[in-house]
């Protein structure tokens, strides 16, 4: 692959991209991206071209999310619990949730589950899921957690998978039917915080970025084992996880001592295939997403790169160790009487 497009982000050169993802807006996929300056901006992932900017946040950003069935909303969280629903059509936000903003209750996680009728919004260490047809809290499970929770993504429309400060990794059913003592599927201790969090329904599979710069893929069914992709060296991070044309990667960087970035590798999961690309980042690099064939990177160096796979600039590595160990991570098994509950709110 080879850069096809670079975008300057802002005219301010300490401002940088977060997090992001894609929506649609009225003339097609938008990219969505959160940075630094509490802005989310919006690009048109054809022509790379800015769109808009949602300015309405009060806070840093942590998390954006939206949901093929409905695309062309937006959802992001800050870190006092607020959550912000933009239309991207209307390119503007349309609803803001603050229940608990102002009350010193930390959040910064949001998840849309793939109906796009509940939203579970991080509150400390519990999760509250929100109607989105009347904006209210129907139910929260709490104490699944012992500390922050860092990252919540529904699996599909009865599972949630929830990560934390606590280097858990838990996977919970909020199916109505569900008893109170069973609704903890699986829990893993990782040994690391979550710091990314993805769901790859094409692929079956929850991946995850930890904060020791080493990556996990968590098939849908809970009786297959995890993967952990090992960070191969002390000089390499991780940027995330992405689809591209139809293979699932891992997107890593590296640095030197000093903290100098070098250029981006793509690794193909399924075989350990690496390529490494062309470095045009001069700053480490933070998101890494797979739009309709497009590579997009956003690093620290305030650029927006959007890569094709058009050329031979990109360089395939042979013989690379593959970044995988197939042995399961511990479990957790609680006592009965520890079980988290779940609060139901009339």
């Amino acid at each position: 692959m080879r850069p096809q497009h670079t975008v300057k982000l802002t005219e301010q050169d300490d401002t940088y991209v977060l997090d992001g993802c894609k929506c649609t807006g009225s003339g097609g996929d938008v990219l969505c991206l959160s940075l630094s300056n509490q802005t989310i901006r919006c690009y048109d992932v054809r022509t790379a071209t800015l769109l808009l900017d949602l300015c309405a946040h009060t806070c840093a950003i942590r998390d954006v999310v939206a949901t093929p069935s409905r695309p062309h909303i937006l959802y992001s969280a800050q870190e006092d619990t607020g959550v912000m629903i933009s239309d991207i059509r209307q390119q503007s936000p349309a609803h803001f949730l603050s229940e608990y903003c102002g009350s010193g209750a930390t959040g910064g996680t949001v998840g849309v589950s793939p109906s796009g009728e509940e939203l579970a919004i991080a509150v400390n260490g519990d999760v509250h899921f929100v109607d989105t047809r009347m904006w209210a809290t129907k139910h929260v499970i709490s104490k699944m957690h012992l500390d922050e929770i860092t990252r919540v993504r529904f699996v599909d429309d009865a599972v949630y998978c929830s990560a934390g400060e606590d280097q858990m990794i838990n996977f919970i059913s909020t199916s109505p039917t569900t008893r109170d003592n069973d609704v903890l599927l699986q829990a893993v201790s990782c040994g690391e915080v979550a710091t990314k969090m993805t769901v790859f329904p094409e692929h079956n599979v929850v991946g995850i970025i930890g904060s020791c710069e080493n990556a996990y893929s968590f098939p849908f069914d809970l009786e297959q084992p995890e993967v952990r992709h090992a960070r191969p060296s002390e000089s390499t991070y991780c940027v995330d996880m992405c689809s591209l044309n139809g293979q699932l990667c891992l997107v890593t960087g590296v640095r030197d001592d000093d903290g100098n970035a070098g250029p981006l590798s793509i690794t193909e999961l399924a075989t350990g295939a690496r390529t490494v690309l062309p470095q045009v980042h001069k700053e480490i690099s933070r998101v890494a997403l797979g739009v309709e064939g497009w590579l997009v990177t956003g690093g620290e160096d305030n650029l927006l790169v959007f890569w094709g796979s058009d050329g031979d600039a990109a360089q395939s590595v042979v013989g690379e160790p593959r970044l995988t160990m197939p042995s399961r991570l511990p479990r957790v098994r609680r006592a009965r009487q520890s079980v988290p509950y779940i609060k139901r709110i009339n």
